[in-house]
């Protein structure tokens, strides 16, 4: 299903090579995998798109280097023969690749510095797999069995970050980093994108809008380069509707097709995504989901998605109906994690204000729960000594008091501490500055695990998705603002306030394209694309989650999951708590996972 068009196998005494293609960028043959160099000696197979690839052509022609096809894959062959493992910090796109060397007997392999394409790998057997999917590798495994640590970060966030993966054994390469096999010695290491361009400094928030403006215009500009059609996903919201703007712009009206799905309830964003397509030309549909759809779309959703997760259902949803139009689409995602559009990030930022208090510090390991709200609170203001703990406190599902009880443990301490140890193995919290450390953990933990839903749930129905957001240049530019230019007044406005035209929510962003934007789009309220599914869960999906729930499973204590699925049914508890269980014990049935 990641691809229809064309598949390849490469097979030698040492290593096995599969692939298959969705055709994007040359559809010939000529773009067919595994791609052997001309003289045999390297074998690659890659998923994703490099999007400075004429670029990186240009320079490889004019030092002699010939091409035989116009794809991006022969430019990153040809990348790597040249650079060898330095070719990763020249690229600007989104990718996993692996590049088998025959004469040195090493597997190569690389994933995109946002982790947009997936790479999972395992050892056992005395052997190395990898994988696009966590489900390709479970056929090397007899009896799948959960991972505890990253059971304990699903329950607490919802997903699991990476490297860890649900199922024992299996991790996940993580982003920006490359990764290489020689005689069975599995290595990894971060490499640094070097996009090749001086960004100025800005020292007015005039400058800092027109830098942003050229770099977001210019992703936009790479990203539509396809040989197939592009469209994009349109909500309500900012992020998309700038990614609206700009690709009408360089794409013309209507000559992109744009979808939004609607359902008849409150917080549907259909009439504002209407109103923005018919302000930019975009041949627009909304597509009305059903509460039938749901059901009986639900058995491939489970299959869609890649590992356990609260959140991608509206992915499937929009994925599987615009893939009528399109076989690429443009998404909003990054824009919340780029120019702080959450909440709960101006929270911290402004309780965390007042100065520490070393008691409370001290007293962190004692705290019952019958207190933990009120203590929780004072807790902020020793957000940059206890970033990774806070973070699960203030993004959880469950907590760890109710993770214990989940999973009968004594011990809800060990399972805080686990949280935020794997939180610091993917990266999060290791700044002093406050502000840096939000913004790495948004992008490193839920974008991540929010790309991950994306990619799984689009390629089962063979649709690339492309983040337009997520540019180096752009990223790298916005992350080293000043906090005066990047962020609002947070000290004196509050995150409660939702409309767009008040400038709290992605100030930077707002501003920079304000009189571009639909001429209402000022008073409309900022708001996350919420499905309905307290409605779907009590009504349509009922019999099924009781079932699972009162199902035959070792994973769970069965006792308590009756009590929060008892809180749901008399309004005390909410639906992500059951949605949280629902979908674990679905997804382990169906792989036979056990714990």
């Amino acid at each position: 299903h990641r691809g229809p068009d064309d598949s390849g196998m490469y097979a030698d005494e040492l290593c096995t090579l599969g692939h298959n293609r969705l055709s994007i960028i040359d559809l010939s043959a000529a773009g067919h995998q595994p791609m052997l160099s001309q003289d045999g000696r390297y074998v690659m197979v890659y998923n994703g798109e490099i999007y400075n690839y004429r670029e990186q052509k240009e320079k490889l022609q004019a030092s002699g280097i010939p091409f035989v096809s116009q794809t991006d894959s022969e430019v990153l062959l040809h990348l790597y023969i040249r650079y060898g493992k330095q070719c990763v910090e020249m690229l600007e796109g989104m990718f996993a690749f692996a590049i088998w060397d025959r004469e040195t007997e090493t597997l190569f392999c690389a994933r995109d510095r946002f982790g947009v394409k997936p790479f999972y790998y395992l050892q056992q057997h005395s052997a190395f797999y990898f994988c696009s999917e966590v489900k390709g590798l479970l056929s090397t495994i007899i009896s799948p069995r959960i991972q505890p640590e990253a059971l304990q970060s699903y329950l607490m966030l919802g997903y699991v970050p990476a490297p860890l993966t649900i199922i024992e054994g299996i991790e996940s390469l993580l982003p920006g980093h490359w990764l290489t096999c020689k005689n069975g010695n599995v290595q990894t290491a971060a490499y640094t994108t070097k996009t090749g361009k001086t960004l100025p400094k800005a020292t007015t928030y005039e400058e800092a809008k027109a830098t942003v403006k050229s770099l977001m215009r210019n992703s936009v500009k790479q990203q539509l380069i396809s040989d197939v059609p592009v469209g994009l996903f349109l909500s309500g919201g900012l992020d998309s509707t700038v990614t609206a703007l700009l690709a009408a712009e360089l794409a013309g009206k209507n000559n992109l097709h744009s979808y939004s799905i609607c359902y008849n309830e409150e917080g549907d964003e259909s009439a504002a995504a209407a109103e923005t397509a018919d302000f930019y030309g975009t041949q627009h549909h909304a597509v009305f989901i059903t509460p039938e759809e749901v059901a009986n779309d639900f058995d491939r959703f489970i299959t869609s998605i890649d590992q356990p997760t609260v959140d991608g259902l509206n992915s499937y949803l929009v994925a599987k109906h615009s893939r009528k139009d399109m076989t690429v689409a443009l998404s909003g995602l990054g824009g919340d994690e780029l120019f702080f559009g959450y909440n709960w990030q101006f929270h911290l930022l402004k309780t965390s204000l007042s100065n520490n208090f070393s008691l409370q510090e001290k007293l962190l390991p004692l705290v019952p729960a019958s207190i933990r709200k009120v203590y929780l609170k004072m807790l902020h203001r020793a957000a940059a000594h206890h970033f990774n703990l806070l973070y699960s406190l203030n993004n959880n599902v469950f907590d760890e008091y109710e993770t214990a009880q989940l999973l009968q443990t004594s011990s809800p301490y060990a399972i805080r501490q686990s949280v935020t140890d794997t939180l610091a193995k993917a990266g999060a919290g290791k700044h002093d500055n406050l502000t840096q450390n939000i913004h790495e953990a948004d992008v490193l933990l839920f974008m991540g695990a929010r790309l991950r839903e994306g990619d799984s749930t689009a390629m089962i129905h063979s649709l690339e998705v492309r983040f337009p957001f997520l540019d180096t240049a752009l990223f790298d530019y916005v992350n080293q603002l000043p906090d005066n230019l990047r962020l609002p007044d947070y000290k004196q406005q509050h995150a409660t306030d939702m409309l767009f035209g008040n400038s709290f929510h992605k100030r930077l962003l707002y501003d920079t394209f304000k009189n571009d934007l639909p001429p209402a789009f000022g008073s409309r309220q900022k708001q996350g694309f919420k499905l309905p599914h307290q409605t779907w869960m009590q009504g349509i999906l009922r019999e099924r989650i009781t079932n699972t729930l009162n199902s035959e499973q070792q994973i769970l204590n069965k006792a308590f999951v009756q009590q929060v699925y008892n809180g749901f049914v008399n309004g005390t508890e909410p639906w992500s708590k059951v949605w949280n269980i629902f979908i674990l014990l679905e997804w382990c049935n169906k792989y036979k996972v056990s714990h």
